[in-house]
């Protein structure tokens, strides 16, 4: 559901509005005058911050550089380096 609100309203207004109503639930959070009222309120700003975090972690991933080409060779070459030294290890 986050990801096609995300695609539908754009990443930018979908967050701005999950940080208003998280911050609108947390001010009627302290306004509740029953447990009920109170449990409600946190469901709602559940809702907030859950959809907030979910388009926070997308945009971390798509704020990185494009993939290239070497960067699995890169790790292959780690990879089998660390492999090497970890059996070196394990002999001595």
């Amino acid at each position: 559901l986050n990801g096609w609100l995300t695609a539908y309203f754009g990443r930018k207004r979908f967050y701005a509005g999950c940080l208003t109503i998280f911050t609108v639930a947390s001010f009627m959070c302290g306004t509740a005058h029953s447990i009920w009222q109170l449990t409600f309120y946190r469901i709602i700003q559940g809702f907030g911050k859950g959809g907030a975090g979910a388009c926070r972690q997308s945009a971390r991933t798509g704020m990185g550089a494009p993939p290239r080409r070497r960067d699995g060779r890169m790790k292959k070459t780690i990879g089998r380096a660390a492999r090497k030294t970890m059996a070196q290890r394990r002999k001595t």
